[in-house]
């Protein structure tokens, strides 16, 4: 059985529903910039790496020149 998480949104073109399946959705906290979503990316990865990785770096791009790269140190 497939669960569903179901949203309401008010947004300036009107009220929009939404139904996701729960297993692979991910809420953010605030709103869902690439540099934000870089972020999340991040602490999300970062704990699972092996003991022998440095650092992480994401890569998120939204069009031509326009994206977010962010390479974070992992610290033990």
């Amino acid at each position: 059985m497939i669960h569903i998480i179901k949203f309401n949104l008010m947004v300036p073109k009107g009220m929009f529903e939404l139904q996701v399946p729960k297993d692979t959705t991910y809420l953010l906290e605030g709103e869902a910039t690439v540099e934000n979503l870089s972020s999340e990316i991040i602490k999300l990865l970062a704990p699972k790496m092996p003991s022998n990785v440095e650092a992480v770096g994401v890569y998120i791009y939204e069009g031509y020149n326009k994206g977010s790269h962010i390479i974070s140190k992992i610290s033990r």
